[in-house]
């Protein structure tokens, strides 16, 4: 049941703040971010008393936060380029008129 309790926490944390009006979802989701740090930071201190299965391994430390921030940067910008891409896929579709060529083919 232990093991349950930090998804509770933060969930709680999300939900309960958009239910009760206290925050708007993107706010909600940076307290979510807060929460689980927070979590994090009480297995970190109290990871002596807790045994929970699965989670003994898992440790808090600054560099794992960097390494994900890195990652989770990483993943946007390859992301963004996608879009950027598309984006100017689209503008060159329609500036050479094959748009206007397709549409022109389809019967009425």
């Amino acid at each position: 049941m232990l093991y349950v309790l930090p998804l509770f926490v933060i969930f709680v944390v999300v939900v309960g703040s958009i239910f009760f009006k206290l925050a708007s979802p993107t706010e909600a989701a940076g307290l979510g971010c807060m929460a689980s740090l927070g979590v994090c930071f009480v297995f970190r201190v109290f990871k002596n008393k807790i045994q929970v299965s699965g989670i003994e391994g898992a440790d808090f430390d600054w560099r794992a936060i960097a390494k994900a921030l890195l990652e989770t940067a990483k993943i946007n910008t390859m992301i963004l380029f996608i879009i950027a891409g598309s984006l100017v896929f689209s503008q060159a579709l329609s500036n050479s008129g094959a748009t206007q060529g397709l549409l022109s083919t389809s019967p009425q």
